[in-house]
Formats: structure tokens, sequence, C-alpha cells
């Protein structure tokens, strides 16, 4: 996947677009949007062994990113999600269309104000040239399959929330499978404003296969860990539109890229 654009989207998959109240899965016949513009710079890397390194450019990726969710029925939430990117390493771009994902999630138990459900995802290539410079994705089908849990709560401003969530993902040749995980807590501060933190991290698990060309991209290596916090500031600006923007920060990696990413978008459902 991308440059940790992916990671407001990951947030967004069970965040519900109103009342911050709302468990898992979304409710039958509604559906959630989000169309989200980020920007993400990476001068330097992380090694195998943790020693940062210089990318031997000033990266730089602009991501465009189109979310769409749908409750099917009461159990029942499937999403896919397209992102269209601009690469640039020194004199060296590349634009096109990343990998697209699928999703399925399935409630298997709730409660009043706890959900507990798995999630499978699927992912297509973007059709990019896998030689080009700087190289788009990883160009393999690839999976995840994983368990979510959320809740919410009473809080002063209004509604509070939180959701933990664990899976396995896998790709066909490289990268390395990976174990993935993400926490994240909201709450609102007043009717119309919520503040969201969330904490991800995703380790390799082995080596992966050969990736001969990596395309001066620090964010594809075939095999890499990494661990990053994110902030997000979400305004509703009308009863069913929302305003969001947030910020992170990879803090902790293994062949992968140190920067932050900024992002700004528009969340709705109808």
């Amino acid at each position: 996947m991308s440059a940790r654009s992916s990671l407001l989207t990951a947030m967004i998959l069970l965040l519900p677009a109103t009342a911050a109240a709302q468990t898992a899965p979304r409710q039958p016949g509604n559906t959630f949007f989000s169309l989200t513009q980020s920007v993400y710079n990476s001068t330097d890397f992380w090694n195998n062994t943790g020693i940062r390194e210089p990318n031997g450019c000033n990266f730089f990726q602009s991501a465009t990113v189109l979310y769409l969710e749908h409750g099917f029925n009461a159990t029942d939430t499937g999403s896919v999600r397209f992102e269209y990117d601009h690469l640039a390493c020194g004199a060296s771009t590349q634009n096109g269309l990343n990998d697209t994902t699928l999703a399925w999630l399935h409630q298997l138990h709730h409660s009043a104000t706890t959900s507990f459900s798995w999630r499978a995802e699927g992912i297509v290539p973007g059709g990019y040239n896998i030689g080009a410079t700087p190289r788009i994705g990883y160009g393999r089908f690839g999976g995840q399959f994983g368990a979510v849990y959320e809740g919410s709560f009473r809080s002063e401003g209004g509604y509070g929330f939180y959701s933990i969530e664990s899976s396995l993902r896998g790709y066909f040749g490289y990268p390395a499978p990976q174990l993935r995980t993400f926490g994240q807590i909201g709450e609102d501060i007043s009717p119309r404003v919520q503040l969201i933190g969330q904490v991800e991290w995703n380790q390799a698990l082995g080596a992966g296969h050969a990736l001969t060309n990596v395309g001066l991209n620090p964010l594809i290596f075939p095999s890499y860990s990494d661990a990053q916090t994110w902030a997000i500031l979400r305004i509703k600006v009308a009863p069913h539109l929302s305003l969001v923007g947030s910020t992170s920060y990879v803090f902790w990696g293994r062949n992968y890229g140190i920067g932050s990413t900024s992002a700004i978008g528009f969340w709705g459902d109808f």
C-alpha cells in the first residue's frame, strides 16, 4: 500500500460519519464515503538494522484517495478503496493508480456499546509499470484477514469510541507477510468537533522474496516493519458531512522511510 495515506483510510473503515456512538458494521442501506488528499515527504530511511540512512533524494508522494463503504445488512459491510498517486524522487516522477482494496466486514457479536467482527481484504494491483522509477507499488495480488473489536462510551462532549484491529497480510511473491495491528480512540470535544488518535504497528514475518527494482521508493522494500502515530481533527460542517485534517509521523522502522504525512478531506454518509 501507499505511503500511509493508507493509515487514515484504515481508521475510516469503521468510523461512523454521524454519531460516534455507532459501532460496526454500518446500518443496512447506509453508505459512507471519504475523499482525502495527502502528502508524504521523506529524505531518510531506516535500514534493516534500524540505522538511519539517506534515501539519495527527497522522496515525495501526493495521494488522492476515494473510499466507499456500504452496509448490506445488520451484520455485513462491504468497502472499496481507490488511490491515485504522484511520486517524485529528485528529477524522476511517476503518476498512476495504486492498488485497489476490496473488503468485507462481518459482525460476530455485539452489545449496546461493543462490537466484535472479522474483516477480510483483497488487494488488486493498479496496472502500473513495476519497472518505473519511482515505483508506485509491488504489482502483486494480496490479501488480509483479521479481527476488529470496537466500543463506544459517553463523554463530556457527547460520545467517544475506541477500536483495536489485528490482522495478517500476505502477497503472492513479495513483500514478506506482515502482522498488522492498530488501535485508536476518539472523543467529541463539542457537538461539532472530534479529536482522534491512532497508533499503528506493522511487523514483517520473514525476509520476503527478491525485489529487483525498488525504484527509489522507500515505502516498498520486500520486507519492512514500521510504527507510526496519527492525530486527526474532525469538524462536522453539516449533519452528514465532516471536514477532516490529520498528520502522522513514522517513529520506528526497519527498511522503511522516515517521514510524515499531512492529509485533508471530507467524510460523509447518506
